[in-house]
């Protein structure tokens, strides 16, 4: 037996600043909950079409708990 699945509508605001801060903030539309993360050590790296190079997508963020 399995659970029903959740349906939840979450507003997402991620924003990365001048200083490479990167802000994610959370809240549920239908709970009215709110949480913010913020990350200061970012490693990333920025392709463009037909750049050389190869890029690896990640498509999952680890949270720190």
């Amino acid at each position: 037996m399995t659970a029903p699945p959740l349906h939840e509508r979450l507003e997402l605001k991620v924003v990365v600043d001048d200083d490479l801060i990167l802000t994610v903030r959370a809240m549920s539309a239908q709970k009215g909950g709110r949480d913010e993360a913020t990350f200061f050590d970012l490693k990333f790296g920025v392709g463009f079409p037909g750049a050389p190079g190869r890029f690896r997508r990640s498509r999952r963020l680890e949270l720190p708990e």
